[in-house]
């Protein structure tokens, strides 16, 4: 940093050497030290770097301070339509739209960028999914009988952006061992019930080391039971009856991984 006064190098070494040193000469060198610190500070607005203007080699100048200018800055403006963020906030921002299913139509002008991506989107979707972008049916019907979007915006069709309230994103595609993903399918249940198809294939018996059949009685299980005890069998003292008894309420269960809520939103 040659450039930088001499002294401000050397801003340490103005003291009083002796008790005959004159204060007012120490006082003058410090007052100096400070002006030309300050004009240090007023030559930071004209420090500069490449390549970040408006053309290629083009050199911007930084702000008082060496802060980027203002009109440099990024802001949401310079995010595409239809991007989705996370906000840890009750209510959408400016430019964004909370992606809760909402409609949207002509009667917003701002949103018609939004809306000429949703129906692109629908017209290449799946019915399913289609279905997901449109307001409604009628307005789906309706869709189909317009040539264009700018033609569905001024008749008044509706869209819907999409509703994420309580859902994970996924990407789209198919990975590895995975089913193929398509953009704005919804998918996946909040709560699973276990069916038989789901359970183990195994085959259960209960068999009685003196029991071979034909009816008895109560009693005679239970004498049948107590003399293999005291064979040394271990046998349990449950009684064996030819009877099965239902198990179970058929209640599904929880398949929500460990989540934390956010806004989700999306760019207009």
């Amino acid at each position: 940093m040659s450039n930088i006064p001499s002294s401000i190098q050397h801003a340490t070494s103005v003291h009083l050497d002796s008790e005959d040193d004159d204060p007012r000469q120490a006082r003058a060198e410090l007052l100096n030290l400070i002006q030309h610190f300050n004009a240090l500070l007023d030559g930071l607005g004209s420090a500069a770097f490449k390549n970040i203007g408006n053309n290629e080699g083009e050199v911007v100048a930084l702000a008082q301070g060496g802060i980027l200018p203002q009109a440099l800055r990024p802001s949401s403006a310079a995010l595409p339509t239809g991007t989705l963020l996370d906000f840890f906030r009750s209510t959408a921002p400016t430019g964004w739209l909370a992606a809760d299913g909402q409609t949207i139509s002509n009667q917003n002008a701002d949103h018609q960028d939004l809306y000429s991506l949703l129906f692109q989107l629908a017209s290449e979707s799946s019915s399913t999914v289609a279905a997901n972008l449109f307001a409604s049916t009628q307005d789906q019907q309706a869709a189909a009988t317009k040539e264009s979007v700018e033609e569905a915006w001024a008749d008044g069709i509706a869209m819907k952006v999409p509703d994420l309230r309580g859902r994970s994103k996924v990407a789209l595609g198919k990975g590895s061992g995975i089913n193929l993903r398509h953009l704005g399918e919804s998918l996946g249940a909040e709560t699973v019930t276990l069916e038989k198809s789901h359970l183990p294939s195994v085959r259960l018996s209960i068999s009685h080391p003196w029991y071979t059949g034909g009816k008895r009685t109560v009693q005679e299980r239970r004498f049948e039971l107590v003399t293999a005890n005291n064979r040394n069998v271990s046998y349990s003292r449950t009684i064996i009856d030819n009877k099965t008894e239902l198990m179970g309420e058929s209640a599904a269960h929880d398949n929500i991984p460990p989540s934390f809520g956010v806004l989700t939103c999306i760019k207009y």
